[in-house]
C-alpha cells in the first residue's frame, strides 16, 4: 500500500489496550490460566457493542489477557527492582529502566539517515 508521498505503509503496526469486556474475564479463567470460551465471547460481543464494524475490520487480531495474579505482579516488582538496582545512584537507574520498558521506540539507537542527493526519489 503507498502513501500519498510515496511511501510504503505496509509495515507500519500498533498496538491499543482496553478495559472493554474485561469483567468477564475475572472470572472467566481456568485454574490452569486459560480463559474459557464463553468469557472470551462475551469479550468480543462487548467490543462489538462498543466499536463501529469499521474500526474492528481494520484491526488484525485482539488478544485478551488473563488477569495477572498477585505473585505474578511480585515477580515483575521483583524483576524491575533488580534491573533498576545501583547503591550509588539510587533511583535514577529504575527510572531509567521502567521508561525505556514503557517505550521501546527511546531504548533504541536512532536510526541515521543518509543525506538527500540531487536526483534521489522524493
Amino acid at each position: 500500500m503507498r502513501g500519498l508521498r510515496g511511501g510504503c505503509f505496509a509495515a507500519i503496526g500498533g498496538r491499543a489496550t482496553t478495559n472493554i469486556g474485561s469483567q468477564y474475564l475475572l472470572d472467566g479463567v481456568t485454574a490452569a490460566g486459560e480463559i474459557k470460551d464463553d468469557a472470551r465471547a462475551a469479550v468480543m460481543a462487548e467490543l462489538r457493542r462498543h466499536f463501529r464494524p469499521e474500526f474492528l475490520n481494520r484491526v488484525d487480531e485482539i488478544v485478551p489477557f488473563k488477569p495477572l495474579t498477585q505473585a505474578e505482579i511480585e515477580r515483575i516488582v521483583r524483576f524491575i527492582a533488580a534491573q533498576g538496582f545501583d547503591p550509588v545512584y539510587r533511583a535514577l537507574p529504575l527510572r531509567r529502566f521502567i521508561a525505556r520498558s514503557r517505550d521501546p521506540h527511546r531504548s533504541r539507537p536512532a536510526r541515521r539517515r543518509r543525506p538527500r542527493r540531487r536526483g534521489d526519489p522524493r
